[in-house]
């Protein structure tokens, strides 16, 4: 049986959000379910790479990406790590994905669910 992969402490909180504001969270899968689904550590094939990129959360009919920028791993003088992020973004961008970072100070209903609405145009 494949094991889930591990989530960070504020992952666990952002997938908390999302299914009390009314979406379903489940991890990745090659099925896709209905627009109100998003997908924890969702895999988007990286061309020429052995590795996939691993999006936080991923709204793939939506093709929206969100990734959850906690302190610990995105200080802001952690150079390396910001252009890495960078990097990825630009790819993801011309493969047609929206791609949003949310810091951890904003992970809360409120600000996801803004979020979500802006992304909508709800």
């Amino acid at each position: 049986m494949k094991k889930d992969p591990p989530l960070t402490s504020l992952e666990k909180k952002a997938w908390k959000i999302f299914e009390s504001i009314g979406y379903e969270v489940k991890f990745h899968t090659e099925e896709f379910d209905p627009a109100n689904t998003v997908y924890a550590q969702y895999r988007i094939p990286k061309h020429g790479a052995r590795w996939p990129w691993i999006a936080d959360f991923a709204l793939p009919k939506a093709k929206i990406v969100i990734e959850i920028d906690g302190e610990y791993w995105h200080p802001s003088i952690m150079a390396t790590c910001k252009m890495d992020d960078e990097e990825r973004d630009r790819h993801l961008r011309r493969l047609g994905w929206k791609v949003v970072r949310l810091p951890e100070r904003l992970v809360d209903e409120q600000h996801i669910q803004q979020l979500l609405h802006m992304l909508f145009d709800v």
